[in-house]
């Protein structure tokens, strides 16, 4: 297998699994390295069920990552305004954090987490107040906590999910290698 090869695979899956470190879909370029690697050398085991495997991880990640505000708001209290509030807030707040918060991945987690607060807040007072509810504020705070904790969560599942993925490919890497 040509080092080159490998070299660059391992700085895919690597750079993938610290994306999925800052919440960004990183498990797909994991993925992507690993047929990648794979394609290039004849395989030794089942490439298919293997990769089809890996690829319904990656989908579980996605769909772990993209409900997790909008269920952690709800569990916490909050209306589908909250939810709503904090899957916007979640892609700004990363997004904008990364260029004001000029630390590696750091500033995108930060981003997402206060973003997704702040998204299920106003979410939620914007509902209250259209239904002349009170306590907007509390139950906004409330669904914001949520939020967070529930992104927290879809971070934690998305890193071990990409960790597994990062060591499929070092199998990968091993097999064609024909180190085991």
């Amino acid at each position: 297998m040509s080092i080159a090869v490998v070299i660059v695979g391992s700085l895919i899956a690597v750079a993938g699994w610290f994306l999925c470190l800052a919440g960004i879909s990183g498990t797909w370029l994991v993925l992507i390295s690993g047929i990648g690697v794979d394609l290039l050398y004849d395989s030794q085991w089942d490439f298919a069920t293997t990769t089809v495997v890996a690829a319904v991880l990656c989908v579980v990640a996605e769909v772990v990552e993209f409900l997790s505000g909008l269920l952690g708001a709800k569990a916490f209290g909050g209306s589908k305004y909250a939810g709503r509030g904090a899957f916007i807030g979640t892609l700004i707040g990363g997004f904008l954090a990364t260029f004001f918060i000029p630390v590696p991945i750091v500033g995108t987690i930060i981003g997402v987490l206060i973003g997704g607060f702040f998204g299920a807040l106003l979410g939620e007072v914007h509902y209250r107040r259209q239904h002349d509810e009170k306590d907007g504020v509390k139950v906004g705070v409330q669904a914001g906590v949520g939020a967070m904790v529930a992104r927290i969560i879809s971070i934690f599942v998305k890193v071990s999910l990409s960790t597994l993925l990062v060591g499929w490919f070092v199998w990968i890497v091993l097999v064609n290698t024909k180190v085991i």
